[in-house]
């Protein structure tokens, strides 16, 4: 029988995030996926609603109702790096749960 700190392997990360496991401290792992998962469910619905809006215009790019707008990959680009800020979500969820583990762990 598997010991209770490992995983099934159907709930094993893919084979990229099992390459990069080993290169952060286990201490640190839980810090890096709430970052990942914040910037995710910060940065996924804004470049979802640019895509949605971009590509609409395409077709319609001799309607006179529509204003000049930044170009879409000088928005993507935008909208990635702001996901970045310190001052951001991402940010609060690392900083949240890395405290709770640092907790955790120094109270065992």
């Amino acid at each position: 029988m598997a010991s209770s700190s490992r995983l099934p392997s159907s709930f094993q990360p893919p084979g990229g995030c099992r390459a990069l496991a080993p290169a952060i401290p286990p201490l640190l792992r839980p810090l890096f996926r709430a970052y990942i998962l914040g910037y995710g469910s910060a940065v996924a619905p804004r470049v979802l609603t640019l895509v949605l809006q971009h590509f609409p215009r395409r077709r319609h790019k001799d309607s006179a109702l529509l204003q000049p707008q930044r170009p879409f990959w000088e928005s993507l680009q935008r909208i990635l790096r702001s996901g970045l800020d310190w001052q951001r979500f991402p940010t609060f969820c690392a900083v949240l749960v890395g405290g709770s583990t640092l907790l955790e762990v120094r109270q065992q």
